[in-house]
């Protein structure tokens, strides 16, 4: 298994165990890290709106739920 996938598992286990701040901190490194990255495209919406939601951020979740509007677009 690759770095990316590895990196993309981490900040799914992050947000399932309810370390949502690590989690979103993770997702900005491999934004960073990998900005074209295909996985990061299916994943982030999703990503977004777990972590938005166990934040209780608003502004989070719209950003999820706006990026994954786009991608079926």
């Amino acid at each position: 298994m690759d770095k990316a996938t590895l990196s993309l598992q981490t900040i799914s286990l992050l947000i399932n165990s309810g370390e949502s701040k690590k989690a979103l901190e993770r997702l900005t490194e491999f934004e960073r890290e990998y900005p074209d990255d295909k996985n990061l495209i299916f994943y982030k919406p999703g990503f977004l709106i777990d972590i938005g939601n166990d934040l209780r951020e608003e502004k989070i979740i719209r950003e999820g739920i706006g990026l994954g509007e786009m991608t079926l677009s």
